[in-house]
Parts: C-alpha cells; structure tokens; sequence
C-alpha cells in the first residue's frame, strides 16, 4: 500500500527524502563542530563520509517504489526523448510496423472467424451436405432434384433429418423504402438440423411447407434491426414479391445461413408437380447424422442412388451422392486462399521486423561516441542494489584484489594515502576507471579523471598528483 502511495504522493515523497537527507548531514557536521573543526572542514568530511547524494537517493526510491514499473517508466521515456529526437527514423518505424501489424491482425480475424472457430451451430461435427455427382458432369459436386431430396429423407435411417435450401431473392414493399431481400427457401426442418433456435417468436412449423400454408417469414437479425428493432415484430405483416407473408421469428444476431448476406427465410412451399420434378437440380441438401451412423451413412446413401438409378434411369442413371462435412462445403475454396494470404501478411511483417531491425543497428553505431562517453563516465547496467550501497566500484567496473595496480607510469599517487589512480590507457584495458572515483582522496587539490578520448575533468572528490 506503502509503494500505490509513494506515485500518488510523489513530490511529497521527494521533500521528505531530501529533509532526510539533509537532517543526517547536518547531524554529522555538528559531530565534527563538537570536536573542533571549522564549518567547512566539517561540511566537507560529513559529505565526503555521506557519499554519493544521489546514489542514496535512488536507492531510497528504490526500496519505497516498485522498481519493475520505476524502469519501464523510464525506459518509455527515454525511448520517446530518443524517438522525438528523430521524426524521419521515427515515422519510418511506426509506418512500418502498423503496415505489418495492422495487415496480420485483419487477416488473421478472418482466419480465426472462418477457420479455426467451430460453425455455431449444435454439434457441428455431425452435419453434412449431401451433394449429387454425375459421371458426365465430372467430379464437381451438384445439386439435388426436389424428387430425389424428397426419397432421400423417406428412405434415409442414418440422418436424424435432411433439409433442404436454395437462394430465392424477394421483393420487399408495403414498406417505407423497398427493397430487394437476400431470402431462402428452406424445409421446415432447417433450423431444428442446425440446433439453432429463434431470438424472437419461433422457427418453421412442419406442416409450414404445404403447398395451402400460410405465408410465413423468419427474418434475420439485421434486417429485424432496420425495421426498427421493435419488439412487437412478432406478427407484423409484409409483402414479399406480391404476396402477403407474416413474421413469425427473428434469428439470433450470429446466425448466417448459408450466408452473411441472408436477410429472411420461407417454407420451401413446392407443388406436387415441383416435388416430383427430377430433372431440375436446384436444391442443397444438409443432414445430421445419428451418433454412429459415420461409417454406413455413405454405403446408405449408395444403396439409395442406386435405387432411384433403377427406378427412374431417364433422369437419375449414372448418379450417385457423396457426403461432405459441411464446414468444407460452407467453406469451400477459401480455405486455401485465406492461408496463402496470411503466409504472405507474415512474410510482410517478417521482412518489416528485419527492415527495422537494419535500422536500429544503424542507429546505434550512430550512437556509438555517446555510448563509450557514457561508460567511460561510470554508466553500467542497472541493479536493485546501488554499487556503494554493496561496497562495490562506483560505475560497475570488476572487483579487483587487494593490492592490484595498474603498471602505466602515467598513474598518480595520492601523497596523503598513498592511493593510486590511473591513466586512460590502463583504465580502457584493465577497466580500472571506476578505482579512480572509489580510491580518490582529500588533500586539498582536485585531480584529473581521463576519459577514453583523452579530454580531462574533474572529478568530484579533491586528490593531489604526484
């Protein structure tokens, strides 16, 4: 609870660390007042034996903060002054990988839409569509006569129920704007074969699809939606191609049989002379199987083409029927097509990642003069642990044993102590750098730090050279 506080009081928790801070100091220069010095002898050795402000400052913050989020938080923001610093490498960057990104994420929805999630209907594995084949057509999958569709259901014993569908499109009027609708005619027993049920009123009836019925209509979601989503729809009446129909239903909003596009459904309302028409295929055929019935529902569906082979060999010789699970056959060819699409998109954000990362190492040998500064001024990785909290070197440089010293005759000794620092040479190749800020001592004199490019500065602590 401590650390939630500490970001919603952060200013308030920076005074108190610096009244702290600045309450230990004052406390040790009194203790060197008391035992003689002068104030600023006492101020200097109270903030030479306090050490690096700063330093205990972040491991302060460290300790009161979550340290995970403190480094993300400024990670983020010294990746934004870096980015803001280059507009061009910038927009190049962000362009290329919301082309990449933003091309797989939308090819990637429909894959996952169309492939990978299961039809939304009651079992799904044990649906199929029935197709017909002729030889002389080839071994293209055709449609059904209404004849056949009708013997097929009387004599089938694998399938629970076989339904049929075909598109039917409908003149809408007697409303405010008509309009063509995307309709299809369908058995009865269409929405029972898929499991699905209507949101609103109720599905087809089975005595529904006689040629004296009623008209009536089910009507998709979307189009329930431009009538105005009026929850009394139910029994509304309308005019489609002439004729009046009656709304008894509304599908659930993710129902699309067998398309996005449909906007209703009627009975599948045929004359006696339509349902003993052979010769016109027109119709798509889709059953459930019972549970078991895999294996003989085909050798079933091959006695029964038979059959009708025999019987009516005018118009049924030389066909047969085949079954296929009706994912494939709602699917269809875009199965493949959808993968080579999102082969090519993965391929696009593969060769973006590698453009980008061309231009990241661009980047950083551009940046390579400010690296060696910043760790020749003591930059080192970070740790939970500040280096002289653990009594390690200051800018993380290798613990070295006691009584190592760097060999250059250019290193200085400190006359007081006898400590030694050491030249640019030896600290770029013994990486004794961080030595020469640890072992600095106090005579009265400021010594000289070299950086790798041989320009000097001063450092913070006083030494004299010999």
């Amino acid at each position: 609870m401590k650390r939630v506080l500490r970001y919603l009081r952060a200013k308030r928790f920076e005074h108190d660390l610096s009244a702290e801070i600045e309450a230990h100091l004052e406390e040790k220069i009194d203790q060197f007042i008391e035992e003689g010095r002068t104030p600023e002898a006492a101020r200097a050795n109270a903030l030479r034996q306090f050490g690096n402000r700063t330093r205990v400052a972040e491991y302060s913050r460290e300790q009161w903060a979550f340290v995970p989020f403190d480094e993300f938080v400024q990670d983020l923001r010294f990746a934004c002054r870096i980015l803001a610093r280059n507009p061009a490498f910038t927009t190049v960057a962000v362009l290329s990988l919301a082309l990449g990104i933003g091309a797989n994420t939308i090819l990637f929805g429909a894959v996952d839409q169309v492939l990978l999630h299961a039809l939304p209907y009651r079992e799904p594995a044990c649906l199929f569509a029935v197709t017909s084949r002729s030889a002389n057509h080839g071994i293209e999958p055709m449609q059904v006569s209404a004849a056949d569709f009708y013997d097929w259901r009387a004599q089938s014993h694998s399938f629970e129920s076989l339904s049929a569908y075909s598109s039917w499109p409908m003149n809408l009027t007697n409303v405010d704007e008509p309009r063509r609708l995307e309709s299809e005619l369908v058995s009865t027993s269409l929405f029972s074969t898929l499991g699905v049920n209507a949101e609103m009123g109720r599905t087809f009836q089975p005595n529904e699809d006689q040629e004296k019925s009623p008209f009536v209509v089910v009507i998709s979601h979307r189009l329930w939606q431009e009538f105005g989503a009026s929850p009394q729809i139910i029994g509304h009446a309308v005019t489609l191609n002439g004729s009046p129909a009656t709304i008894v239903g509304v599908m659930p909003a993710n129902f699309a049989f067998p398309s996005p596009d449909v906007d209703a459904w009627t009975p599948l309302s045929l004359s006696a002379k339509n349902r003993s028409n052979r010769e016109g295929r027109w119709l798509s055929v889709i059953g459930r199987l019972n549970p078991g019935a895999n294996e003989r529902s085909a050798a079933e569906m091959d006695i029964m083409t038979r059959r009708l082979a025999v019987s009516y060999p005018a118009s049924n010789a030389g066909w047969s029927a085949s079954l296929l699970p009706l994912t494939e056959q709602l699917i269809g060819k875009a199965r493949p097509i959808l993968l080579i699409i999102q082969a090519a998109a993965l391929l696009l954000l593969l060769v973006t990642c590698v453009n980008l990362a061309n231009l990241l190492l661009a980047r950083g040998t551009s940046r390579a003069q400010e690296i060696a500064v910043r760790a020749a001024l003591g930059g080192q990785p970070r740790s939970s642990t500040p280096a002289t909290a653990r009594g390690e070197p200051f800018a993380g440089g290798p613990r070295r044993k006691s009584g190592s010293r760097c060999g250059d005759p250019r290193d200085r000794t400190c006359k007081e102590t006898g400590e030694r620092t050491h030249s640019a040479n030896q600290r770029s190749s013994h990486g004794c750098f961080s030595c020469c800020i640890r072992r600095s001592c106090n005579t009265g004199d400021r010594a000289h730090l070299w950086i790798s490019s041989g320009d000097p500065c001063l450092a913070s602590r006083p030494c004299k050279p010999d």
